[in-house]
This record gives structure tokens, sequence and C-alpha cells, in this order.
């Protein structure tokens, strides 16, 4: 790790902890090489759902399609299948706890399907802040499972250490 690699990190992980993780998303997603990001931002998505214990086959399959460039391309339709089922949560009178933690994991995968999408370079890109979302996401999902172990992994996901 360089010393400006160093510094970045140690930016965002200040805002990290004083709960200002769109923030931090931003910096890291700046500084994150553009060819690495789709695979880095399945790294999150992939520990969010381990902790989670959460399985829906969208999400999954924005796991696999997200490992082969040449799927890319799909990815649309799979982000458009996740977003109906977050749709769907938002709109409920009542959920569960379980449901809640589903919604802030489909807000997460929401965000990773849009960069792996805008990594296409398509004429169509999704919100070129999807980046610093998706760590801000991953704070969420971080928050409501309660789980120390998780926001630790979760760091050296986000700082590749």
């Amino acid at each position: 790790m360089t010393v400006d690699e160093s510094k970045y990190l140690k930016d965002a992980k200040l805002l990290w902890d004083k709960g200002r993780s769109l923030e931090a998303g931003q910096i890291i997603f700046n500084n994150i090489p553009t060819d690495l990001k789709p695979k880095w931002f399945l790294a999150i998505l992939d520990l969010a759902v381990l902790k989670s214990g959460t399985h829906f086959g969208p999400i999954n399959t924005l796991q696999q399609t997200g490992r082969e460039p040449q799927k890319w391309n799909l990815v649309r339709d799979v982000f458009s299948s996740i977003r109906k089922k977050t749709l769907e949560l938002e709109q409920s009178d009542c959920i569960s706890h379980e449901q809640k933690e589903l919604l802030y994991l489909l807000y997460l995968a929401e965000n990773v399907a849009k960069v792996i999408y805008n990594a296409m370079k398509p004429l169509d890109e999704f919100d070129l802040d999807s980046g610093a979302w998706i760590v801000s996401c991953l704070k969420d999902c971080i928050d409501i499972s309660k789980n120390d172990q998780f926001a630790e992994s979760a760091w050296s996901v986000l700082s590749w250490t």
C-alpha cells in the first residue's frame, strides 16, 4: 500500500466511524481503479450475503453474472428483478426484522448491479454515485445485523486488508 492509498483509507475510515458512510464510500469509490470496481464491489456483496444468511435468487444471479464480464449485458435485467422485490418490500405496511434485513441487502445489490453494468460503459448508464452508495448500504446491513464480526470483516473488504 502506498502513502496515498493509506491516506485515503484513513480518511474514509474516519468518516465511516463517524457514521458518514456515504462520504466514506465516495472517497473509496474515487480511489479504486476502474477495472477493479466490479470485482471489489462483488466481494462486498458476497460478504453481506454470507453474513446475512439471506438467499434471494436474483441476488445470487447477480453474484454469478457479475463474475463473467461477457455476461454483464444481462445485469440490467437482474437489476430489474432485484428492484421489483425492493419496491414490493418498500410498499409493505409492516415488515419484519428479517424483511428489513433483506431490504437493506437489496439496496446493496441494486447498487452493485449498477456499478457492474456501468463498467461496460453503456449509453444508458445508471447513477454514477452508485459506488458510494454501496458503502453506505453495506453500513446499513451491518447496523441492522448488530454483528461486530460483520463490521470488522466489512472494513477489511472495503480496504482490501
